[in-house]
């Protein structure tokens, strides 16, 4: 244990964002604490104007004077620990805002209406409202409704026009045909949002903060609604043309299958469409089934756009430009990089895990351009504090949270376990199996708290179905990526598809391989991963 300490603490001196971004995180994390002990104590009327939240800036002020000062004297330490508090509670500043709505903001008809509702011991729950405005992203179609943030340009309440504006979230029937970027109009009732999920799923609240929503209207048959003869805005022009690709991708793969004599043609291409390119490229969702079987499977995560896609892309490109012979052009190499990378991420959706693998996958390109080693560890660390400067709001949506668990996991959990078996296995075939299901036992480790903590559950079938399912859906993406210019490739994709298919459907008929009602409290997750930063795997420097 002393030998672990000394390592980390020489770790913590040579690699400074080992540091930062734990700094960052819990800044984070404290912020969003601190906005809703503020909301119960100004009874949901907290907005962004208030003056308190200018304390935690005053105190990273100030903590910041110290780190200078002690940095002057050589008090290494008392310097590097004002430095990581000065960064937290400017985070936490930051998040404290992001979390709160504006002063302006529409949800604050609710409020008031809420306020006036309580003085009267009445039992009002909807503000009446008609609200013109554009669809601000792309509707996620659900099992029976869809929904996607209006930015409202035009709201009236009582006869008045309102001067309130911001986004709402609306919930909307699924035979309502809406596009990113279309004018709509509805006429509904206004209302707070949810503040609790249900036992088998997390609370939303962090979505509908992450679309900067906090008031939302469902609309049922009784409410009015139609779509406005408009020219789109030009900021949504990008996400309305991603979404025609999205479906022209899909379209594309179930003609590949019809034509190859392939059974359900459109259900092997939406299954493989979502495994290549991720749920989020699907125009509709994947059937309550399917998506029942991969969890009971433990191999939800194939079905979200993770690093493997990206990695196997600069994989593709730097082997491209190695066969034409133009590695003597780096940045013309990064150039393309940048572009294809920025394209995918878009095309896929955006999810955490795609822009974390993107952060990582240009760092590497340049460090390897510019001859530089590169630290893995310092490189997570790296993607998270980036990801959470852009929007701080994203360490509570579990996509952010499951990547990053699942690649720590690789990171730091998985060089653990290889010391412990390193010199007992000498062919290179054994090496090989036992390193695909190390790989896979620290994934499943680092994830499995955060897993029971949200849904209560997790699944004793992850660990073979993994062993299994990851290079499956490793080949699938290298294979389905290059089958849009190659046709001959439909059989063998949907091949594969089936296969996880089918290993997925056999694990949905047990019951008994998800354990339900399993409990694991947020201070139990934070433990576990503080003490995986003390396993003994952690030398002074690793790089590669």
């Amino acid at each position: 244990m002393q030998k672990s300490i000394t390592q980390w603490r020489k770790s913590l001196a040579l690699r400074p964002l080992l540091w930062i971004a734990p700094a960052v995180i819990g800044g984070c994390a404290l912020g969003a604490a601190w906005a809703q002990v503020l909301q119960f104590g100004f009874q949901g009327n907290a907005t962004r104007d208030l003056p308190v939240l200018w304390l935690p800036f005053i105190i990273m002020t100030v903590l910041w004077i110290l780190y200078f000062r002690w940095h002057q004297q050589k008090y290494f330490w008392y310097a590097r620990i004002a430095a990581a508090l000065a960064i937290g509670f400017g985070f936490c500043g930051y998040c404290a805002r992001r979390v709160l709505p504006p002063p302006n903001d529409l949800s604050q008809l609710v409020r008031q209406a809420e306020i006036q509702s309580a003085a009267q011991l009445s039992s009002l729950k909807n503000t009446p409202i008609l609200l013109k405005g554009y669809v601000a992203a792309t509707p996620h179609v659900g099992d029976y409704n869809q929904e996607f943030p209006l930015k409202s340009t035009f709201a009236r309440s009582d006869g008045k026009v309102l001067s309130l504006h911001g986004n709402v979230w609306v919930q909307a029937p699924l035979d309502w045909k809406v596009k990113v970027g279309d004018l709509v109009q509805v006429q509904a009732g206004l209302r707070d949002l949810p503040r609790t999920g249900t036992f088998s799923e997390p609370d939303q609240d962090w979505r509908y903060l992450l679309n900067d929503c906090w008031s939302m209207v469902r609309l049922g048959n009784h409410d009015s609604w139609k779509v406005l003869p408009a020219a789109r805005p030009w900021q949504y022009r990008i996400d309305y043309r991603l979404g025609h690709a999205r479906q022209w991708l899909l379209h594309l793969y179930q003609q590949r299958f019809i034509h190859s004599g392939v059974s359900y043609p459109r259900a092997t291409a939406q299954l493989m469409v979502a495994m290549v390119f991720g749920d989020g490229a699907l125009g509709t969702p994947l059937p309550s089934l399917v998506r029942n079987n991969f969890r009971a499977a433990g191999l939800t995560h194939l079905l979200v756009a993770s690093g493997t896609q990206v990695s196997l892309m600069v994989l593709m490109i730097l082997g491209l430009f190695k066969i034409l012979g133009l590695r003597r052009f780096p940045w013309l190499l990064l150039s393309l990089l940048l572009i294809l990378l920025t394209i995918y991420a878009l095309l896929v959706g955006g999810a955490a895990s795609i822009w974390r693998a993107f952060i990582a996958g240009i760092c590497v390109a340049v460090a390897l351009l510019l001859g530089r080693p590169i630290d893995i560890l310092s490189l997570w660390c790296f993607a998270a504090a980036a990801l959470l400067f852009i929007d701080p709001l994203q360490i509570f949506d579990l996509s952010f949270q499951l990547t990053f668990a699942a690649t720590f996991g690789l990171i730091v959990i998985a060089p653990a376990i290889f010391k412990m078996i390193h010199d007992r296995y000498k062919s290179t075939f054994t090496r090989g199996i036992i390193t695909i299901g190390i790989y896979t036992l620290a994934a499943q480790l680092a994830v499995l708290p955060m897993l029971v903590y949200h849904f209560g559950r997790f699944s004793l079938a992850g660990l073979g179905t993994n062993f299994i399912g990851i290079p499956i859906a490793g080949m699938l993406v290298g294979t389905g990526i290059i089958g849009i210019a190659v046709p001959w490739l439909a059989w063998p994709n949907a091949a594969m598809t089936q296969i996880v298919l089918k290993m997925t459907a056999l694990a949905g008929s047990l019951n008994w391989v998800q354990q339900r009602g399993v409990t694991f409290s947020l201070f139990g997750v934070m433990v576990f991963y503080l003490a995986s930063m003390m396993l003994p795997s952690w030398e002074v420097v690793k790089l590669i």
